[in-house]
């Protein structure tokens, strides 16, 4: 489903973060599966994700 008709049906059960991207490199813009992880304290599920095969995707910490 896309992210606009998403929000069109669940407006109302949606939150959205406030990003704040910084560009580290010269590539202005990306695209690609989106993978998400969550580490507090304690990277070793970010060095996990990032030992597999990206196979072009971004990743969100």
């Amino acid at each position: 489903m896309k992210t606009a008709d998403l929000v069109d049906a669940h407006a109302a059960a949606l939150s959205f973060c406030d990003l704040r991207f910084r560009r580290f490199g010269r590539v202005g813009a990306f695209c690609g599966p989106l993978a998400t992880v969550k580490c507090h304290e304690d990277n070793a599920v970010l060095r996990a994700a990032l030992a597999e095969p990206g196979e072009g995707r971004v990743m969100v910490v």
